[in-house]
């Protein structure tokens, strides 16, 4: 890939462009950082992670035992250069540049490969040189602002520019460069963008199946998409108008081969707009149609594709398969609400949404979790697509005494795509109520809410009741001393009235105190408890409990204004009792909302021999997956970074 072709071009012409003499700023700085990571697993078993739900607290530790040694232990030295520098001239052009270097060593590994964050997108990131990270030049005149940079990440209407997926599924691609053109015309606020995106293969367990660097070398792979449109918005006296149209450019079409000449262009508008009808009633709506060329067969929206298994056949992998008869009729989206203030402190919201089934965003540009259809809200129905439907929320600040505010959720959505290749979509009506109390030093809250999925054509008959309470504490908040305790309370039930079969009875408490101590100028302690204690008993597995022990000891010490120490003790320890065989696991499991999974016997994501097949996740989540024997772990991680900035 050319990564500052169009940057190049550009820098060029500005040159060109200023003044012989032009006063020029410059600014430098960076930071420099080392890292030293021991962590130690105890009682750990060989082939298994703790990535993913593992554990009551919901979040895994991101580390793996992928050894035969049951008393694993790992060392990592990380050291870290970035250097920045921005240059001004004559306040019209800004150039931002920065630089890495990053040496990240773990048992041998590339970072994201083997032993390390395997379900992330493998990056080789084996003692790199300093490297090129940023570029971005701007170019501010009296008519218009110009932006070109190799890392094109601007939001517009996510539901046109599909959200991403992170986290769990991978650190994102780069999007390219691209050239980002603000303006205001005849008082319309307009975008103009043009920018290069890439099409990935999900990554595997070694380091050549990135899904950007494919090889130890660091070949890149090349843009195949070229996207490009204008956002147009406008302010009226009682409202806004707003308008996104976007056109995606398959390059393979302009090169000799299978789809030279062919129509893969696919074409996006979005129209939206809020009116005020009075100062107690606002109208809202939205239109957004796509237009597939007539030789598209899928469109790829995301880059990395969890489950990239066969198991599931090729439809699940794709998901966006276009290529049948009518497939690409459905491609419309509607949508409109309204809000309502009929009383002080009183404020109603509610919406009707129509999704055409065949409508999907198309490749986006932000960084947060959300569905891979480009729908705001992600659900564990991972893929699940767009909610069409109705919805009603209200929320109630009582000007009395505590200061509660009521709040009721009314859903009835059809999620379009949820059982793929037209079939009939999942049904979810979801009802929450809540209250919260908040004064001062402490908060209270507690909601409870049922949520149902039906679909007749598939058997589908769920019934999920969630009821929460929480609250927090402040016991000290001075300048010297904060001191903290929280606690959570959850009761949690899914029955498959299908097959009358009650899935989950979950009972779960969880208590924590946290504090920070300034000895003095220098050196700030931190330390921290959380306890938390579950249980499980319900048609399937019975008498299953879980408790988990978290411990954080921190300090970090001044040395100078730009020159710090840190070092942080972590202890977890994670006890599962349950006996389940794999069946009873997967059929319970696999049920549950994935914030509920805490006894997943899955979610050590036992690892085959290669002579077995390889990884588990290759296969996606089947029986195979789960591990009836898995029963906790106990680690200690020592981190010491020593931070240098300039």
């Amino acid at each position: 890939m050319k990564k500052i072709s169009l940057l190049l071009t550009f820098v060029l012409i500005c040159s060109l462009a200023l003044p012989a003499f032009a006063e020029t700023e410059i600014e430098f700085n960076g930071g420099l950082w080392f890292t030293f990571d021991e962590f130690t697993e105890v009682d750990g078993k060989p082939f298994y992670s703790m990535n993913g739900n593992t554990n009551i607290f919901g979040t895994g530790d991101w580390k793996q035992s992928t050894s035969d040694n049951g008393n694993d232990n790992r060392e990592k030295f990380e050291s870290q250069l970035v250097l920045n520098t921005k240059i001004k001239i004559d306040d019209i052009v800004t150039i931002d540049v920065g630089f890495e270097s990053l040496t990240d060593e773990f048992v041998g590994y590339p970072n994201g490969t083997g032993a390390t964050r395997v379900q992330e997108a493998p990056t080789v990131r084996d003692n790199p040189p300093v490297q090129l990270k940023d570029l971005t030049l701007t170019a501010d005149t009296q008519y218009a602002k110009i932006i070109a940079t190799n890392n094109f990440n601007y939001n517009f209407n996510e539901r046109v520019l599909a959200t991403q997926f992170e986290d769990n599924w991978g650190e994102m691609n780069p999007y390219g460069e691209g050239i980002l053109v603000q303006t205001d015309i005849a008082g319309v606020a307009t975008q103009g963008f043009i920018f290069q995106a890439t099409k990935s293969q999900a990554g595997t367990a070694s380091s050549a199946g990135d899904d950007i660097i494919v090889n130890n070398h660091e070949t890149f792979k090349k843009a195949d998409k070229l996207i490009y449109g204008a956002d147009l918005k406008k302010d009226l006296a009682k409202g806004k108008v707003g308008a996104l149209i976007i056109n995606t450019h398959d390059k393979s079409s302009d090169e000799q081969g299978d789809n030279f000449d062919k129509d893969l262009d696919n074409l996006h508008l979005a129209i939206n707009g809020e009116y005020s009808l009075t100062d107690k009633v606002t109208l809202n709506g939205e239109f957004i149609t796509a237009q597939y060329g007539d030789d598209v067969t899928e469109v790829m929206n995301v880059h990395n594709l969890p489950y990239p298994s066969t198991d599931f056949g090729p439809e699940h992998i794709i998901g966006y398969d276009l290529s049948g008869a009518g497939a690409k009729e459905d491609t419309d989206i509607f949508e409109v609400g309204a809000t309502v203030k009929p009383l002080p402190n009183l404020k109603v919201n509610t919406f009707y949404k129509n999704v055409g089934e065949d409508y999907i965003a198309v490749i986006g540009a932000d960084h947060d979790m959300d569905s891979w259809f480009g729908d705001a809200n992600f659900n564990y129905g991972d893929g699940n697509g767009y909610e069409k439907g109705l919805g009603l929320n209200v929320s109630y600040d009582l000007k009395t005494f505590f200061n509660p505010t009521l709040t009721l959720d009314l859903t009835n959505y059809e999620m379009t795509r949820s059982q793929l290749n037209n079939a009939q979509d999942d049904t979810e009506r979801e009802i929450e109520a809540g209250v919260s109390f908040g004064d001062g030093p402490w908060s209270l809250g507690a909601s409870y809410r049922i949520m149902t999925r039906e679909n007749d054509d598939f058997d589908v008959d769920m019934e999920y009741n969630d009821f929460n309470v929480n609250g927090s504490y402040k016991l000290i908040n001075d300048e010297r001393l904060t001191a903290d305790i929280h606690g959570d309370i959850n009761y949690y039930t899914g029955d498959d009235k299908a097959i009358n079969q009650n899935f989950s009875t979950e009972t779960r408490f969880k208590l924590g105190a946290g504090s920070s101590y300034k000895l003095n100028e220098l050196v700030t302690l931190t330390s921290s408890y959380d306890f938390g204690y579950a249980t499980e008993d319900n048609d399937v597995i019975k008498d299953a409990s879980g408790q988990q022990h978290l411990i954080k000891l921190g300090a970090s010490y001044k040395i100078t204004e730009n020159t710090s120490f840190t070092v942080m003790y972590k202890y977890d320890n994670y006890n599962l009792d349950r006996e389940a065989t794999a069946e009873e696991l997967q059929n319970s499991v696999y049920k549950k909302e994935a914030e509920h999974q805490w006894y997943d016997g899955g979610e050590s994501w036992e690892h085959e021999p290669a002579e077995q097949g390889g990884y588990a996740w290759d296969y996606g989540p089947t029986i195979k997956n789960v591990a009836p024997t898995y029963s906790g772990y106990t680690t200690h991680e020592i981190k010491a970074t020593y931070n240098i900035n300039f």
